[in-house]
């Protein structure tokens, strides 16, 4: 709870100070704070959901993601607009981090998670140490896993508005609609799925989105339909195809380690 107040105070921080007047080598001060405030805040919001909630990990890891999509879906649809100055965006996520710190400050510094051995116990027998984690194979098949969603999540959002408007399938802004469908899959997908899973069927649930995945995305960058709603509803498909994967990657860790659970969700991060 402590590392989760400072990483809300280092990342508002970041946010309430960044302005583009700032010259390179403050505004590469700044978003070195940011990273480091959202590194912090990513790795143990995870953790510690796993510590409180531990049969039902991957149900509010998923939920947690999915509330830092609608973010993002909320962002882009207001900066799509143009009538929210990002400048308030910044300021007002600041504002929200700030008073979270104050109600973890109040309510959440001296209480603690306790786990007893039985709830520690994972379904094989651990590697010991860090060393040891990075020498299991299981846990380097959930890093690979982790890598290439990321990549497939990260990649859309980087490259989607680009690839619609070099097939001359519309304009800029009908492009980012595309974008804006394609978060709003990942956001619908993270709170469905969340609700659905349980514990005992995460890796069912991994290996179908992402054979929906393949076909989702051959639909989008292989078929690319040319009509624009066809194309939008491929976009929101291949977010819902990769929206929950990486949160239940993140819990089977979680539940596969469980004495080694931030150490190796923390790895996972770095994907």
């Amino acid at each position: 709870v402590r590392m989760l107040l400072v990483g809300a105070l280092v990342l508002a921080a970041g946010f309430f100070f960044f302005d583009p007047g700032l010259p390179l080598a403050g505004a590469l001060t700044l978003m070195l704070v940011i990273g480091i405030g959202m590194g912090i805040f990513e790795g143990v919001s995870d953790a510690l959901l796993l510590s409180l909630h531990r049969n039902h990990s991957a149900r509010y890891i998923s939920v947690n993601h999915f509330a830092v999509t609608f973010g993002c879906v909320g962002l882009t649809a207001a900066l799509m607009l143009g009538s929210v100055p990002w400048r308030l965006l910044l300021v007002a996520a600041a504002a929200c981090l700030v008073s979270m710190a104050l109600v973890l400050a109040i309510f959440g510094w001296r209480r603690s998670v306790t786990n007893g051995d039985a709830a520690n116990k994972s379904h094989f027998p651990e590697p010991q140490g860090w060393q040891g984690l990075l020498g299991n194979g299981h846990f380097w098949l959930l890093f690979v896993l982790s890598v290439l969603v990321i990549a497939m999540e990260l990649g859309v959002i980087g490259y989607l508005v680009t690839f619609q408007t070099s097939l001359g399938r519309g304009t800029a802004g009908a492009a980012q609609v595309s974008l804006l469908c394609f978060l709003a899959g990942i956001a619908a997908g993270r709170l469905g799925i969340g609700l659905l899973v349980s514990e005992e069927r995460m890796a069912h649930f991994v290996l179908g989105l992402l054979g929906s995945a393949v076909l989702a995305y051959g639909a989008v960058f292989v078929w690319t339909p040319a009509a624009p709603l066809l194309f939008r509803g491929g976009a929101l498909l291949a977010g819902l195809s990769v929206s929950a994967t990486f949160p239940l990657l993140i819990a089977m860790a979680g539940r596969a380690f469980r004495r080694q659970a931030a150490t190796a969700i923390g790895f996972l991060k770095l994907a």
